[in-house]
């Protein structure tokens, strides 16, 4: 099955039509929460939707939990859920199994190669695999088609990535595993670079704009990025990024520090939202 998605080139108004080879799929693998999206026809995107107790969420818990029951005969077997399913089942639980949390901020970490669970020894590729097999395989029955191929949004600096030979270390963890939940490839993209260009298809004039990505994982060193839609030499829009770094979990103070660095970088700052 193509696809075929129209993108939008702010350059006197033209429009460029790029031919998929394969579904468009979006993934926000978070620390706390993930998400998928995919687009149905040419421009309709539509987010899949979890089961729960209460109804249906938006919102995939980025949680495992791991139990080990007792089959009939007395051999034991490990079941795992992930999501908001995971969190249901070990509220339910006399027997308490093991709930993992946080995963992806253990990616740029070398000593962490992974744990043992009842006696079974796990990468961390392999848990974060779990979770990445259970949401395509929903999705997939949610849309009725296969799931292969994704674009995948990752932060400038992953969470306690200290150079860059980390942060790719982390990030080839993760393609180790998508790999693993059955992806046959990902593209990564820059999160505050998609939301450069999400910005940017609202509009109908040529614009600059700053966009903050503040980090929310606390108790660690906080990295926020800028991306600004701005004009090149030839008239074609492109989307440039810099980054800045602060060493505190986001407050109102640290948002007048970064709107003033700002200021001082490009003269002005616009803020269409977080």
């Amino acid at each position: 099955m193509a696809w075929s998605v129209f993108i939008q080139l702010r350059n006197n108004g033209g429009m460029r039509k790029t031919q998929l080879q394969h579904p468009a799929v979006g993934i926000d693998f978070g620390t706390t929460n993930s998400s998928l999206a995919v687009i149905q026809g040419e421009s309709k995107v539509e987010l899949a939707s979890f089961p729960t107790s209460n109804g249906s969420t938006l919102s995939f818990r980025s949680v495992l939990y791991l139990e080990q029951v007792k089959r009939v005969g007395g051999a034991k077997q490990i079941f795992s859920k992930t999501g908001p399913a995971a969190i249901e089942r070990y509220l339910d639980a006399e027997e308490k199994g093991r709930l993992v949390q946080s995963l992806k901020s253990y990616l740029p970490n070398r000593s962490l190669t992974g744990t043992e669970v009842f006696g079974r020894r796990y990468t961390l590729e392999e848990l974060v695999s779990r979770m990445l097999a259970d949401l395509r395989a929903h999705a997939e029955r949610q849309f009725d088609m296969p799931i292969r191929h994704a674009t995948v949004g990752r932060p400038v600096r992953f969470v306690g990535a200290e150079t860059e030979e980390d942060d790719a270390y982390a990030e080839s963890r993760l393609r180790d595993a998508f790999a693993m939940a059955g992806f046959e490839s990902v593209d990564f993209e820059m999160e505050p670079v998609a939301a450069a260009y999400s910005y940017e298809s609202t509009l109908d004039h040529d614009e600059l704009i700053l966009i903050g990505d503040f980090g929310e994982a606390p108790a660690t060193s906080l990295c926020s990025t800028l991306g600004q839609v701005c004009d090149a030499a030839d008239g074609r829009r492109r989307t440039c990024w810099a980054t800045a770094a602060w060493g505190s979990p986001e407050t109102p103070s640290m948002r007048a520090s970064f709107a003033s660095w700002c200021r001082q970088r490009w003269g002005r700052s616009r803020w269409p939202g977080r």
